[in-house]
């Protein structure tokens, strides 16, 4: 299944969508991951403290069949998270989405303290 993002271009030069400053070795800036689930979609943001800057569409059914964790941690990436927020008129999926960003966070919280630069 594929993931159909988007991504809104800053107009100024030398700035890069994800990180600070200029250059391959910039640091990343922290997000926020957004969800906003609904009965058929699932909207995915990426954001920092201005602006959103990836956006994607996951069918919700993915979270009940168990594919959606895969599909978020591709979303997600090597953003470093710094937090998250969750709108849901899905009342079944809001534990499973929360459960997934949680273990998300963990994980990276585990290689950063495994001696990964961030």
């Amino acid at each position: 299944m594929r993931i159909r993002t988007g991504y809104r271009t800053p107009a100024k030069e030398g700035y890069s969508l994800t990180r600070q400053g200029t250059g391959p070795k910039a640091p990343l800036s922290p997000m926020i991951l957004l969800l906003d689930i609904g009965n058929t979609n699932t909207h995915l943001g990426l954001a920092t403290a201005s602006r959103v800057i990836k956006q994607a569409n996951i069918p919700s059914a993915t979270w009940s069949e168990g594919k959606a964790k895969a599909l978020v941690a591709g979303f997600i990436a090597k953003a470093r998270l710094k937090g998250a927020m969750i709108c849901s008129v899905v009342p079944q999926i809001t534990p499973v989405a929360r459960k997934v960003i949680l273990q998300h966070r963990l994980s990276q919280a585990g290689h950063h303290r495994a001696g990964s630069p961030g």
